[in-house]
């Protein structure tokens, strides 16, 4: 299995991309059914040697963002996947689209209605008022964004899932794996 870094057209192989071999992966405890713990560490075979398609982003360990549920911040979501429910491939290039995370109780509210229900837990995020949203073949992409006072890029959450054929939906908001709920996991896995 192979990771590549810094792609940015999929059609192209002129863009700077780098490609390593995966050395091991990680796994959170996932569950299929539910979706939750959908988290995983990638070591790679060697370095990343970073460049301006490729660098770095912060992960919220500040004891102030460490447990921020981030309700009503605006956030940036990008990725390759599908540009509305029809369409049956993704984007050639990354885009990106400006979303803001709603309450958890709204979210649980939307996906305890389906069936099977979708239980929606703290350890999850949920973004989108309707509009913008990721889609299919998003999934594993940042939800990021910028802190103004730091100059710093923050990761929050990580795309994870959202009702099939409800893309940019008020209804059903995406639902994102909380980053900051796996810190401890992550610091642990890392060490």
């Amino acid at each position: 299995n192979r990771v590549r870094l810094g792609e940015h057209n999929v059609t192209s192989n002129d863009d700077g991309a780098q490609d390593f071999t995966i050395s091991r992966i990680i796994l959170s405890d996932y569950s299929f059914t539910t979706k939750h713990n959908d988290v995983a560490l990638i070591n790679l075979d060697r370095d990343v040697t970073f460049n301006t398609r490729i660098q770095p982003i912060c992960l919220p360990f500040r004891s102030d963002l460490r447990h921020n549920k981030f309700v009503r911040k605006n956030m940036t979501v990008a990725g390759w996947g599908r540009t509305d429910n029809s369409d049956s491939r993704g984007s050639d290039v990354p885009l990106e689209a400006q979303v803001q995370v709603v309450t958890l109780d709204r979210c649980q509210q939307a996906y305890g209605s389906i069936t099977p229900p979708s239980p929606i837990v703290e350890s999850q995020l949920c973004v989108g008022t309707g509009g913008a949203d990721t889609c299919g073949g998003d999934s594993g992409g940042p939800l990021h964004y910028l802190d103004l006072q730091e100059e710093r890029y923050y990761l929050a959450g990580i795309t994870s899932f959202g009702k099939t054929g409800k893309c940019g939906s008020a209804e059903f908001p995406g639902v994102y794996s909380r980053v900051g709920y796996y810190l401890q996991w992550l610091e642990f896995n890392i060490s």
